[in-house]
């Protein structure tokens, strides 16, 4: 369960009662196993901590822990593919990792970035507890990575990579919530076709983005530059006689 809920937002920790005796006596811990709940939100207390009396399989306790997520509202963050480290998030045995490349940033802008963000956190609550890591990166940031997923179709592209399995699949569709969670259902059903890796890509280090529009290029000419193309148009003006 500890590890389905990686990345949703939540935390799932383990205390031994019978050596933390002091702190099993300050959360009325009757018996064993005993689970708490605490909401979302700022510092913690004891007495806001409620006592879970739900089912005790692994779906049981993902999904109630996902369902106290949603309650709080706070937003699941979708991090930003920003190299290598961010590859690590895709490994691990039956992971399926979703990317996401957007427009390069100087072809958009920060509202609409926010607005693909938005899409993946809707899709993220449709599939919270699945083996799924999403992420998103700028298009053309990571060539080598692009290249392998075959994103050579124009941006915002989508495609499911599992690393454990050697295998991707590119989403054809428009960027939209229905579309992604579509392509999704089929990742999970083996209805989606997918394609084998050619190579493992080459990934590097990017700097994260700033919530920011990005910056125009303004070139930089010097007055000597000026001056000497004001001399060429003087001297094409002049004629002589040989």
């Amino acid at each position: 369960a500890a590890r389905l809920l990686q990345g949703e937002g939540c935390y799932l920790g383990v205390v031994d009662a019978t050596v933390e005796t002091g702190l099993a006596s300050q959360y009325q811990v009757q018996g064993y196993p005993s689970i708490k709940i605490f909401p979302g939100g700022g510092k913690k207390s004891p007495s806001d901590a409620s006592e879970y009396d739900g089912g005790r399989t692994k779906e049981d306790i993902v999904r109630a822990a996902l369902k106290e997520v949603d309650a709080s509202g706070v937003p699941k963050e979708i991090p930003e593919f920003a190299g290598p480290e961010s590859m690590t998030q895709c490994e691990g045995t039956n992971k399926i990792c979703l990317l996401a490349a957007f427009p390069p940033l100087h072809e958009s802008s920060a509202a609409k970035w926010n607005q693909y963000r938005g899409i993946l956190t809707a899709v993220s609550k449709k599939f919270r507890g699945a083996a799924f890591q999403i992420l998103w990166l700028q298009g053309k940031s990571q060539p080598d990575l692009e290249d392998v997923l075959d994103f050579n179709f124009g941006f915002p592209a989508v495609a499911a990579i599992s690393l454990d399995k050697g295998v991707y699949a590119v989403m054809h569709a428009s960027y939209s919530e229905k579309s992604i969670s579509l392509f999704l259902t089929g990742i999970t059903t083996g209805r989606q076709k997918t394609h084998p890796l050619r190579r493992d890509p080459t990934i590097v280090k990017t700097i994260p983005w700033n919530g920011q529009d990005a910056q125009a290029i303004e070139e930089e000419f010097s007055l000597e530059d000026i001056m000497a193309d004001d001399d060429e148009l003087a001297n094409d003006g002049q004629t002589g006689e040989l």
